[in-house]
């Protein structure tokens, strides 16, 4: 599910990341904002948000009944608005399975530090 609003992302597809959102999503961004479901919704329609790739690695799932904790690293290439949010970042999505779908309810990014 995360490599679908991965490639959702990346395509511009508002469809996917409305239905894979909970309708109390709340999102911790690139930038330290927190952000709605409409307000991820609005940012993508808009093209505000516009990522160019997204490479995962080091994910971890762990699952706890009708929720699900997934850590992964994040490589993107994207911009916020006219902000360069490109790098590397640690990512923790919280899922949350409801009437049968599994759906986010949070999101979480940190950009990691270079190393020395």
């Amino acid at each position: 599910m995360t490599e679908q609003l991965d490639q959702a992302i990346l395509k511009g597809d508002v469809a996917t990341y409305d239905k894979l959102l909970a309708d109390d999503y709340i999102s911790i961004g690139q930038l330290g904002t927190s952000s709605t479901k409409a307000q991820v919704l609005e940012n993508i329609k808009s093209g505000k948000v516009k990522f160019e790739a997204i490479d995962e690695s080091d994910m971890k799932v762990r699952v706890y009944g009708d929720t699900a904790l997934v850590n992964y690293t994040a490589n993107i290439k994207g911009h916020f608005g006219d902000t360069d949010i490109s790098g590397q970042w640690r990512v923790v999505r919280v899922w949350v399975k409801r009437k049968g779908q599994w759906q986010t309810v949070s999101f979480q990014a940190t950009r990691v530090a270079p190393q020395p």
